[in-house]
């Protein structure tokens, strides 16, 4: 029986995508009657840069905060720039243009489940799961999450490209080219996307079959040219990297926060209750739970299986490396 669904939905994929995108359309219709809340009168409204300086300032530069330019992301406002001169300032527009982008995601997730598992249904279980998550609901109804819907829908297509490119009967330079491009706007969409080079080196370590780690080095280099081009214009627009200082000093502050961290989303993943668009975050009640303590052994536990269960192994690293820049 499992055997002839995973046929039936090899055979129509069609289908499967006209499905994910209704389901998408369903759960998020009523986003649709809702107005512009919070940052969205700021970045769109009341914005007078945002036609005039897309690419030559940060977010939040049309406010005169030039200690808060940490942010930056063009391909947002040129969003923002093409709903307008389509639509207008229509908060409807704005936020159909968010849901198909959305929509467009959950796809790319089935599509990247086929590839890595080879499972229809597993694939299926997971773009829905993609679809359906409590967490994902911020970064789909809310217009100043762009950012958030951007970076996912390039970022995984840049995995997903990445993936043919490694798993085709001859893997060339050129199929990690074309990844390597279609990986280039989410760097624009959001900061999180510099994270895809270690992504893709985890999937060496942990999926790849044996092979020359000189031919990946290689096959590599396209991926880290894409991040040094923006890394190269964020510096000449923002006149700096960062606004953290010492990004790379990582302090036994920094390193417990960032376990507490990651121990705190854990816990909103799997037991997405009491959602809030406050957030707070309190270290040392933080560490008192067992979460942090949880993703730690279970980072240890990655390693150790790591080729008995490669692909579990690839999903918890996929996982941690994303939430990095946190």
């Amino acid at each position: 029986m499992t055997e002839r669904w995973n046929q039936w939905l090899r055979d129509h994929p069609g289908l499967v995508a006209a499905a994910l995108t209704l389901l998408v359309f369903v759960l998020y219709a009523k986003s649709l009657a809702t107005g512009f809340v919070y940052d969205d009168e700021q970045q769109v409204v009341q914005n007078p840069h945002l036609w005039r300086q897309i690419f030559t300032s940060s977010v939040w530069s049309f406010l005169g905060l030039k200690h808060d330019a940490n942010f930056y992301r063009p391909l947002q406002f040129f969003s923002y720039w093409l709903v307008c001169r389509v639509a207008g300032i229509d908060p409807a527009a704005f936020h159909l243009y968010q849901l198909c982008f959305y929509a467009a995601s959950v796809w790319l997730v089935h599509r990247i489940g086929c590839a890595l598992f080879e499972n229809q249904l597993v694939a299926l279980s997971g773009a829905v799961l993609w679809a359906v998550h409590p967490l994902h609901v911020e970064a789909v109804v809310w217009i100043a999450s762009l950012p958030d819907v951007g970076v996912a829908f390039f970022y995984l297509l840049g995995i997903l490209l990445f993936l043919r490119a490694e798993r085709g009967s001859n893997p060339s330079l050129r199929g990690h080219l074309l990844a390597a491009l279609a990986y280039l706007p989410a760097l624009f969409f959001k900061e999180m996307a510099i994270t895809l080079p270690a992504m893709l080196l985890a999937w060496w370590f942990f999926c790849a079959p044996r092979g020359s780690w000189m031919r990946r080095a290689f096959h590599w280099v396209p991926y880290l040219v894409v991040v040094g081009i923006y890394l190269a214009i964020r510096v000449t627009v923002l006149r700096q990297l960062t606004v953290a200082g010492q990004v790379w000093r990582v302090t036994p502050l920094v390193a417990t926060t960032a376990l507490a961290f990651l121990g705190q989303h854990a816990k909103l993943f799997f037991w997405p209750l009491h959602l809030d668009i406050f957030r707070t975050f309190d270290l040392q009640s933080a560490l008192q739970s067992p979460w942090p303590y949880l993703v730690l052994f279970t980072f240890m536990a990655t390693l150790w299986v790591r080729r008995r269960a490669t692909l579990l192994s690839f999903s918890v690293f996929w996982w941690g490396i994303a939430l990095l820049p946190c």
